[in-house]
């Protein structure tokens, strides 16, 4: 089966995130399927940009970068770097398909906006087109982002997400719960299917490049240590976590990894607290990020409480926590709780300082194998529920049924 998949901000293993497509395609080509990612020559989720904008084949998945402008932020730049993109599309897929037209086409950019040539392109090609939806937009812009319905760019997207629906034939979603969002939208329910983000394999670590290592002997003497890995922005929501630690520096020390718009105010933060026992490093690799995770004695994620979280939540951090099997404090409230349903942590209110302190306090008073037990129930779940191998498996069996008739007579 030939599989087309466009993801704007698809990464790869040579490039980092986005790595969903890479993913699943890499577990699609193990099975003898040829699977072809078409993707933005820039995107600001990378580590690494592609060379050169032409064809490149990594692990066997056929990549077309297509070039766009470099952009910084979230402004003018950004959306003439998707407006490049969708507009190349309409010239590239003929070309890139030509010789190997595809039975799938996944329309899968964030932005709904690659659905319009992508479903022409599917139709003239006799394909199922499926749309894979990472977030509500323009749900999440106006309750995450404070932007107004009345916006001309908020209306612009909302015209796209009704055309998705409308034409789609298969819709996979990240977001477990969000079938309550599109059904009330016109989807017929059979067309609906919820695939999470999920946990791959990761390479051997080799070198140990993050000054953390070199750390944790002091920290460890100090009581427990509280791991946080990933971006610090408002909506990881921080401030909480250092407040309750900085209040216990006699029992704990908390190890913060990563990058973000809120690093510098985070940092100052600590400063005013005089809080010795918060550390911030740089941001590692995801092999390194997840060996650094199994050496804390417990994680931490977060999300500012909003009633979009109501449709569920798949956040990559919480997968790589329970990858790394110790305990997860999961200050997140939505529609699903893997932590929860794993038994892996504590599941607590956001927003809540007391909460976290509650939540340390009681993982401080349990045993070394205690909490080794806990994360190990979270590895365990993750490796049975959210490998990639599976989640592959179930996406394309549900996407290749009999296509939808009005739309592919």
């Amino acid at each position: 089966m030939n599989i087309l998949y466009v993801d704007h901000y698809a990464g790869s293993s040579l490039h980092g995130m986005e790595l969903r497509p890479y993913y699943l395609a890499r577990e699609w080509v193990k099975n003898g399927h040829r699977v072809t990612i078409v993707a933005a020559s820039f995107a600001h989720v990378r580590s690494a940009q592609p060379e050169k904008c032409v064809k490149e084949v990594i692990d066997g998945i056929e990549y077309y970068w297509l070039r766009t402008p470099r952009y910084k932020g979230n402004g003018f730049g950004r959306m003439m770097n998707v407006a490049c993109f969708v507009g190349r599309l309409l010239i590239a897929l003929p070309r890139i398909a030509a010789n190997a037209p595809p039975d799938v086409v996944i329309a899968s950019s964030t932005y709904p906006f690659d659905i319009f040539p992508l479903f022409r392109f599917a139709r003239r090609c006799n394909a199922r087109l499926v749309w894979e939806v990472h977030d509500l937009w323009p749900l999440s812009l106006i309750e995450l982002h404070g932007m107004k319905r009345t916006h001309p760019f908020i209306m612009l997207v909302q015209a796209a997400e009704n055309y998705a629906i409308g034409h789609c034939d298969s819709l996979v979603s990240i977001l477990p719960l969000s079938d309550k969002y599109f059904i009330p939208r016109g989807l017929p329910a059979e067309k609906y299917i919820a695939v999470p983000n999920g946990v791959a394999a990761l390479p051997p670590l080799t070198t140990r490049k993050s000054p953390v290592w070199k750390d944790l002997a002091n920290l460890r003497s100090n009581g427990l240590v509280v791991g946080y890995f990933g971006s610090h922005g408002v909506a990881n929501n921080l401030e909480p976590l250092i407040h309750a630690v900085a209040a216990r520096p006699d029992v704990l020390s908390l190890v913060m990894v990563g990058a973000g718009p809120l690093k510098d105010a985070l940092v100052r933060l600590v400063s005013t607290l005089s809080a010795d026992n918060i550390h911030f490093y740089e941001p590692v690799s995801p092999a390194e990020a997840r060996a650094l995770a199994s050496e804390m004695d417990c994680n931490f994620i977060a999300l500012k409480e909003k009633p979009i979280f109501s449709f569920g939540v798949s956040p990559n951090k919480l997968h790589e926590y329970m990858m790394a099997g110790k305990p997860v404090i999961s200050a997140i409230k939505a529609g699903n709780d893997w932590v929860k349903d794993s038994g892996c942590g504590l599941s607590i209110d956001p927003d809540s300082v007391e909460a976290i302190q509650s939540a340390l306090d009681s993982l401080l008073h349990m045993s070394e194998n205690e909490r080794n037990s806990m994360g190990a129930r979270g590895k365990a779940y993750a490796e049975r529920n959210l490998a990639y191998k599976v989640l592959a498996e179930s996406f394309l069996a549900f996407v290749t049924r009999a296509r939808h008739p009005l739309y592919h007579a």
